[in-house]
């Protein structure tokens, strides 16, 4: 992954560092992003992935799937 500049979300200071992808589905206010069910193997508890998954995409179709 590239390196570019981001805000980190525990100090709101700009710093460089990699990208960073997570689930933005059902965050509390101050909550990081979570990992995504593609990747522990837990579709069946996720709508969107689920229904990702029968169409034959992955987490990356996904419009809660983003940078933070």
């Amino acid at each position: 992954m590239p390196d570019e500049i981001i805000t980190c979300p525990k100090c709101g200071y700009h710093v460089k560092g990699p990208e960073q992808w997570g689930c933005h589905c059902d965050l509390a206010p101050g909550q990081n992003p979570d990992e995504c069910a593609f990747d522990i193997r837990d579709v069946a508890n996720c709508t969107y992935a689920l229904k990702l998954h029968k169409e034959g995409k992955g987490k990356e179709a996904c419009e809660y799937w983003r940078k933070w």
